[in-house]
């Protein structure tokens, strides 16, 4: 008999729902997913990068899902999600085990008191780490709280030992630990790799680069923690200093710090720079392929999706 789950998230995220497609296909599991937002699925201005998001179509085809009452007016992830209809809705499914996405949002809290109170068991994901500077007041709070609600989780599906060492930090034995996924849609990148040679020569002639040139690629949010300034530099360095004139830097993002990244840019001799601005989700595939090297310059990444 396979085992009844609900993940209760925030709403469809690209990264996450081949994973809920993939898990519909198996016996062992009956899935269904609970969002409480639409973001995503319509287009929502993304802070970080600066411009205006949608995923790709079809992003929630092929696994049982619901969007929560209030869905429709959520349309920016970075706001606090939560749903009148939660535990009713949660009810009428009547799952063994709930899987929630950290503690910040309502819709999380909602579901992991709902299972409390059910007694049903709760599966927890996150990317916490312990890695970024927090004053020691925070550290004492949360270390107080995390230790408490952490004791009621049953399992924590973890993304890497920097996210296992943050779990441990709150008294989290190590037989609740379940290495997990932070998945990819292996299919559209599968796709792009088989039509490798097209995108490199369409990709090079996009963005003025020569045929036979070398691509260095960028993947991420113009953001300062980033650290493009570093890519960039290195790039310019090597042109101008080893004579490496056929090496290009790509870089795919937006974000409040491409003005300044521009200047520098510009500053150390842009020749071999190249701003590709945010890259639609449906259209990086295409840049991977193109690329020859990938460069993640960030100092510090809580899980460097592009990796």
């Amino acid at each position: 008999m396979a085992v009844k789950v609900a993940i209760v998230a925030t709403h469809p995220i690209q990264h996450f729902c081949p994973l809920y497609r993939a898990l519909a296909k198996t016996r062992e599991i009956e899935l269904k997913v609970f969002f409480g937002s639409e973001a995503g699925l319509r287009p929502y201005h993304d802070k970080a990068f600066g411009a205006v998001v949608q995923w790709q179509p079809g992003l929630v085809d092929g696994f049982d899902h619901e969007f929560l009452a209030g869905a429709e007016s959520v349309v920016d992830p970075t706001t606090p999600v939560r749903s009148s209809n939660l535990s009713a809705r949660l009810d009428s499914y009547r799952p063994d085990a709930v899987q929630i996405y950290g503690f910040y949002h309502p819709i999380s809290r909602g579901a992991y008191f709902w299972a409390i109170r059910r007694r049903k068991r709760i599966l927890y994901h996150s990317d916490s780490e312990n890695r970024q500077d927090r004053s020691f007041a925070t550290l004492l709070k949360k270390r107080i709280l995390m230790t408490v609600l952490f004791a009621r989780v049953d399992a924590f599906l973890t993304i890497g030992n920097c996210n296992e060492a943050y779990y441990e930090a709150y008294r989290v034995p190590k037989n609740k630990m379940y290495r997990y996924a932070y998945p990819i849609d292996e299919d559209s990148l599968n796709v792009a790799i088989a039509a490798r040679h097209q995108h490199r020569s369409e990709i090079r002639r996009r963005l003025n680069i020569p045929q036979d040139g070398l691509i260095a690629l960028t993947v991420g949010k113009l953001v300062d923690r980033k650290r493009q300034c570093d890519a960039i530099r290195a790039v310019a360095g090597l042109r101008r200093h080893n004579g490496n004139g056929n090496l290009f830097l790509v870089l795919a993002g937006d974000g409040a710090d491409r003005g300044a990244l521009e200047s520098m840019a510009a500053t150390l001799g842009s020749e071999g720079i190249r701003f590709a601005g945010f890259v639609p989700v449906t259209e990086l595939p295409a840049y991977y392929a193109a690329a020859d090297i990938l460069v993640h310059p960030a100092s510090a990444d809580p899980h460097p999706l592009a990796v």
